[in-house]
This record gives C-alpha cells, structure tokens and sequence, in this order.
C-alpha cells in the first residue's frame, strides 16, 4: 500500500473512531446539561427569596458556594471595609455605564450573594472582577426582582463606544491589518425597568 492509500485509510479510521466516541458521548453530554440546569434553578430559587429571609440565611451560614462561577480569591481577611471602594464604584459607576440601574433592594442582594461567595469560596471583595461577576451570574439567573424594579435599564445612561480601528501587525483579523471593534451604536433605545428586553444585548446576542 502506498504512502497516499495509507494516510488515506488513516484519516478514514480516525473520523470514524470520532464519530462512535461523539455518539458514546452524546448521552452523557446531554445529561450534563440537564442537570446544570437543574443546579442553576436551585441556586434561582435560592438567591430570588425576599431579602429579609435571605439575610437571615446569610448570617447564620445557611448556604452553599455557587459551584457553577469563578471568582478572583483571596487568602487575606476580609472584615472591616475591604471591598466597600469596589462594590461602590461598580454599583454607581461601572452598571451605569452599561445603562444599568440597582435599586436599594437590588444592591442589597448583589452584597448578600457576594458576600456569602466571600465567605463561602473565598471570592475577593476587593477585586472589581468579583463584582462583575456576580451581578452577571444574578443577572442570567433572574435573581432580581425586575417586576419590583430591583434591575432596571436606561439607555440614555449607557456610554456609547465609538467605533474603534486598531492597528496592528501580522495575523490580525479584518484586511490591511486592521482589526474594528464593535460599536454600541444602533441597540434600539430601551426603556428604564424593562431589563429583561436588553437581556439578549446583555447576553451577547
């Protein structure tokens, strides 16, 4: 057999070795979804309760660490005022700049889920990224009380990005070099407590 039969027959066996292991699999990978769905509709459950309950879960330890997200951590304490800089700036200055809006009760929620991610997985208050990632993962899951305005959106509020050419070298995407990056402009306008309309925007779509 020559060298082109033989890496012919070759890719051959490994496409079909690929197909069985992709269909072995696909029983697995589907039971894997469901029960991520099943865990992400506990933890819904769990951090969409009146916040006074919550808060009394809270403090007595009643709780388990969100398996599902990553945080930035931490080996220092985290008493006292460690975090208030950041959870403050990211509430009054990153949310608004995406045309976001915390209510009293929506901040109070985002604290309480942070701060047991703190407590629980040693989740770092004091890095901006914590906090980002927990109003996204609260966000998806519809923790928020968007009907009693905990979350809502106002796109005159939202910074708009013009678009921008960056210049660079060998293997960037776009022709001549030049890789664009998306622009904001054109969302349709949304109005302020309707969240759940720019939920797809939100979501990258």
């Amino acid at each position: 057999m020559n060298n082109f039969r033989l890496k012919e027959e070759r890719a051959r066996f490994e496409a079909g070795e690929r197909q069985e292991l992709e269909a072995r699999l696909a029983p697995a990978k589907k039971e894997l979804a469901a029960s991520l769905q099943r865990a992400d509709k506990m933890t819904r459950m769990f951090w969409s309760q009146p916040l006074k309950h919550l808060g009394g879960l809270i403090s007595q330890g009643s709780f388990e660490p969100d398996p599902a997200v990553t945080f930035p951590t931490t080996d220092e304490p985290q008493s006292g005022s460690r975090g208030r800089a950041e959870c403050a700036e990211f509430i009054h200055g990153t949310l608004p700049r995406r045309g976001f809006i915390l209510a009293g009760s929506g901040q109070q929620r985002l604290t309480l889920y942070t701060v047991a991610q703190a407590m629980a997985q040693r989740a770092d208050l004091a890095n901006p990224e914590t906090w980002q990632t927990a109003f996204d993962r609260l966000y998806r899951l519809e923790a928020f009380d968007e009907k009693a305005g905990e979350v809502g959106y106002d796109e005159s509020q939202r910074e708009i990005v013009p678009e921008r050419v960056v210049k660079s070298g060998k293997g960037s995407r776009g022709e001549g070099g030049v890789c664009r990056w998306r622009s904001v402009q054109g969302l349709p306008r949304v109005r302020r407590t309707r969240a759940e309309d720019i939920r797809a925007h939100f979501d990258g779509g």
